[in-house]
């Protein structure tokens, strides 16, 4: 199962993985750093655990990309620091086939490729449902406006 941003809180779901899509915080010294600038499409770095505030393993990946810049189309996948090593290496293994061709194309989406094809396609799926955004807005702002009126303000009651 992959989970949108880091796994903190779901380490205990089994073969489940943390999908970071952007990069706040640089974990590596530059020599490491320099090796995940280096990948080609469809290639990770090895798996190595991480400790900051909370442990897991984890790994980074390219996907494709038009890009030339050095850290485009990079995602940061993480697991469970509990993973058997044999087992941690085939999970990073099989989504390191597996993300590449789900990478998103930036003339369908500006989030791309990070943003994967499915994701994508679940969002634009929610959006319509949710029918014209300025509609909905507009509607949440009166029943907010509406609540604010009908709940008379609370009065403090006199103690002896």
């Amino acid at each position: 199962m992959l989970v949108d941003g880091p796994l903190r809180g779901r380490t205990h779901l089994p073969r489940t993985v943390g999908y970071v899509k952007t990069h706040h915080t640089a974990y590596l010294p530059a020599p490491q750093a320099a090796t995940v600038s280096e990948l080609l499409p469809g290639q990770r770095t090895p798996v190595f655990l991480m400790g900051t505030s909370w442990r897991r393993h984890t790994w980074y990946l390219r996907l494709p990309t038009t890009s030339d810049m050095p850290w485009a189309g990079v995602v940061r996948c993480e697991a469970s620091a509990d993973l058997p090593l044999d087992d941690l290496v085939r999970l990073a293994d099989s989504l390191t086939r597996a993300l590449p061709p789900l990478a998103g194309v930036d003339y369908k989406d500006p989030r791309a490729p990070q943003n994967l094809v499915p994701i994508g396609g679940l969002e634009r799926l929610l959006r319509h449902r949710l029918g014209d955004a300025r509609l909905l807005y507009r509607a949440l702002r009166a029943a907010a406006h509406h609540q604010s009126r009908a709940t008379p303000p609370r009065t403090p009651v006199p103690t002896r």
